[in-house]
C-alpha cells in the first residue's frame, strides 16, 4: 500500500505534466502563429502605425485560431502582447503604442502567450489530503519572426526595369518618369526614365501568354504580385497600348473589359497629384500618398473619394468614358498600395530581346501618378523613389525586395521564425 501510494503520485505527476506540457505545446503554437501573421504585415511596411495596427490584429486573429487542450469549454488561447522591434536586438521591442519615433520601421515581430491555471486531477487531489491549497500549474510561450528573402522574385505589376549598375546612383531620387503607351519602332518601345537616359521600362512577356495583351492586363488588373524563380526568362514586350484601361483601375476608373472594383481594386489612397507635372515636383506627394492609406475619413479635403482625376476636372487628363468608383467601393476595396511599384531592374543598357532573372537582379521602387489618358499617344507618369532592396525605401521588404536576413534565399520577403 505504501508502494501503491508512491505509484499513484508519479502517476498523477505524469498524467498532470502531461497537461501542462499539451498546454505549452498549444500556447506555442499560437505564439509561432501571432509572430508569423504579425511580421507578414510588416512587408512594404510604409505606414508605421497602420502597419502594426493591422499586424496585432492579424497576429492576435493567428493565436485565436488556436484552441485550450484538454479543458472542458476549449477555448481561444489569446495573446498576452505583441511586441515590435527594428532589428530584433534584446531590449528594442515595443508595443505599437510606444514604438520610438526614432527607430526605423519594425522588421521584427514578438508574440507572448500565457495560460496561468491549468488543470490538475491529481495533484489537486494530494494537496487536499495533505490539508493545502493547491499551487496554481501556468504555461507561457514566445516566439520571434522577421522578414528573410524568398526563392522567388515577385512583381506587382508585369513592367521591368532596365539599367547599368554602375550608373543606377547617378539617377536622382523624386525623378519623373514619362513613358507611352504607343508603339515606337524608333526605340523597340522602350522609355527613358528621370531625364537621366540611365534607366528604360519595357513591358515583360510572362510564362503561357506570349506577351499579349490580354496576359498582361490580367496582371495588371491583379491584386497579387505573380511570382518567378532565379533563371526565368522574360521578353521585351514593347508598349501596350491596350493595357491602359486595365492600369487605370488602379486609379479607380472603370471603361471597359468588365472591370469593377471587386476583382480589379482601386490604390488605397484614391487620389491623383494636382499641377503641372515636372521632374522633381513630387519629391512632397509620396509622404502625403504613404500616410492617406487607409485612412477612409472624411476630414482631409485633400482626399477625393469619388473622381481621383484633380478635382472632379476630367479634361485635365483626358480620361474619356472611364468612370470613377464610389466612396463605398474605396473604404471596401482600397486597401492596398496599388500604385507603389517594385520593377526588377536587369543590368543592361536597354529594354530589348530576353532578360533573365539572376540571383543579383536588384529592383527599384517607383509611384504611379496618373491614369493614362486618351489618344494612341497618351502617357503615363510615374515618380522614381530608389533601389527598393534599401531599408528605408518604402518598398523595401515587399515584391522584388530582399528580406531582412543578409544572404539568404532570393526575392521576396517571407515571415521566418527567428525565436
Amino acid at each position: 500500500m505504501i508502494a501503491m501510494t508512491g505509484l499513484l503520485a508519479m502517476l498523477g505527476l505524469a498524467i498532470d505534466g502531461g497537461r501542462l506540457m499539451s498546454s505549452k505545446a498549444k500556447l506555442q503554437s499560437a505564439a509561432d502563429s501571432c509572430a508569423l501573421a504579425a511580421v507578414a504585415e510588416l512587408v512594404n511596411c510604409s505606414d508605421r502605425a497602420g502597419c502594426m495596427s493591422r499586424a496585432v490584429a492579424q497576429g492576435t486573429a493567428a493565436a485565436n485560431a488556436n484552441k485550450t487542450e484538454m479543458e472542458p469549454t476549449p477555448s481561444a488561447i489569446g495573446v498576452q502582447s505583441v511586441t515590435f522591434s527594428p532589428d530584433g536586438t534584446a531590449g528594442s521591442y515595443s508595443v505599437a503604442g510606444s514604438y520610438p519615433a526614432a527607430h526605423a520601421n519594425p522588421r521584427f515581430a514578438a508574440c507572448t502567450t500565457q495560460q496561468p491555471s491549468v488543470t490538475q486531477v491529481f495533484a489537486g487531489f494530494f494537496a487536499a489530503l495533505d490539508k493545502t491549497t493547491a499551487r496554481p500549474w501556468g504555461a507561457a510561450a514566445e516566439a520571434r519572426a522577421t522578414l528573410a528573402a524568398g526563392s522567388q522574385m515577385c512583381m506587382n505589376i508585369p513592367l521591368g526595369a532596365c539599367a547599368d549598375y554602375g550608373n543606377l546612383g547617378t539617377v536622382p531620387g523624386n525623378s519623373l518618369i514619362t513613358s507611352t503607351f504607343q508603339d515606337n519602332s524608333a526605340n523597340g518601345g522602350s522609355t527613358s526614365l528621370g531625364g537621366s537616359g540611365a534607366i528604360t521600362l519595357q513591358w515583360l512577356s510572362v510564362a503561357g501568354g506570349a506577351g499579349s495583351v490580354p496576359d498582361i492586363e490580367g496582371q495588371v488588373v491583379s491584386a497579387k504580385p505573380s511570382c518567378y524563380p532565379p533563371g526565368t526568362v522574360f521578353s521585351a514586350q514593347g508598349v501596350k497600348q491596350g493595357v491602359k484601361d486595365a492600369y487605370n483601375t488602379r486609379f479607380g476608373l472603370y471603361k471597359s473589359g468588365g472591370y469593377a472594383p471587386a476583382t480589379a481594386a482601386p490604390d488605397g489612397s484614391g487620389r491623383v497629384p494636382d499641377g503641372t507635372l515636372s521632374a522633381g515636383s513630387y519629391s512632397s506627394f509620396l509622404p502625403t500618398y504613404q500616410t492617406s492609406l487607409n485612412d477612409f475619413s472624411n476630414s482631409g479635403i485633400s482626399r477625393i473619394y469619388n473622381d481621383p482625376k484633380a478635382n472632379g476636372n476630367k479634361s485635365i487628363y483626358n480620361i474619356g468614358s472611364a468612370s470613377p468608383t464610389t466612396q463605398q467601393n474605396y473604404i471596401t476595396f482600397g486597401r492596398a498600395q496599388r500604385r507603389l511599384l517594385s520593377l526588377p531592374l536587369f543590368n543592361s543598357s536597354s529594354c530589348s530581346g530576353s532578360m533573365t532573372l539572376q540571383a543579383s537582379t536588384k529592383s527599384i521602387c517607383v509611384l504611379a501618378l496618373t491614369p493614362v489618358t486618351n489618344g494612341a499617344s497618351g502617357s503615363v507618369y510615374f515618380e522614381y523613389i530608389g533601389d527598393a532592396s534599401l531599408p528605408g525605401s518604402p518598398c523595401y521588404g515587399g515584391p522584388a525586395a530582399k528580406g531582412t536576413l543578409a544572404g539568404a534565399g532570393f526575392g521576396s520577403s517571407i515571415p521566418v521564425l527567428v525565436q
